[in-house]
């Protein structure tokens, strides 16, 4: 933990040194193999260790620190499988590893916020897409590396949908998000506010 702390001091004196802003995403400022979503022998504990225990150890690094906004990248993951469009006041029900260990994240930073008076803001994002995904745990890029491949892509019947969201999109919402002081121990959906059925994305990456 004193370890995990020590790092994400070291990152925030070369990334902000004036220590005005930080955007609170795990798995991006330490870096996991799978991009905090682990399928392994036991992939709770590997998430809770990549999303949860190092978004502790953000919490505490900057707790002296004059940060502006702490803004966690959680995801819309922490919903469940509810028929339900997402609203920020349904009651979160993650059936994935990685959306519990996404809940348990935004636990501690609206809890910071409440006890210490962190400035955090829990941004649950869409499915977020875009140049350079090579997570293989992801639809987009392992659909996009088997058509260039030209390789067999096996998939379900694809009539979930899912709010796909491009990463530049995703980053803008997140730097907003810092600057907006009403969003301060808040939860926002971010997303385009369009669903789209998996098969009927198939079907156009495949036009492409």
């Amino acid at each position: 933990y004193e370890l995990r702390v020590a790092v994400v001091k070291r990152l925030l004196a070369e990334l902000s040194p004036e220590g005005s802003l930080l955007l609170g995403h795990s798995e991006a400022l330490i870096g996991s193999a799978a991009g905090g979503r682990s399928v392994g022998p036991d992939p709770l504990a590997s998430n809770v260790r990549a999303n949860v225990d190092t978004t502790i150890a953000m919490i505490s690094a900057v707790a002296k620190l004059p940060v502006e906004s702490f803004v966690l990248a959680s995801t819309g993951e922490v919903y469940g499988d509810s028929g339900d469009s997402f609203v920020e006041t349904m009651i979160p029900r993650p059936q994935t590893p990685y959306g519990v260990s996404k809940w348990m994240a935004e636990a501690a930073v609206l809890g910071a916020w409440s006890a210490v008076g962190l400035p955090g803001v829990v941004a649950r994002i869409g499915v977020v897409y875009g140049a350079g995904q090579d997570n293989p745990a992801m639809f987009v890029p392992q659909l996009l590396s088997a058509l260039r491949e030209q390789k067999p892509f096996a998939m379900s019947p694809g009539q979930q949908t899912r709010d796909f969201v491009f990463v530049a999109d995703a980053a803008e919402a997140l730097v907003r998000l810092s600057r907006c002081h009403a969003a301060r121990g808040e939860i926002v959906n971010v997303g385009t506010g369009q669903e789209i059925s998996v098969a009927t994305l198939a079907e156009r990456l495949i036009a492409r």
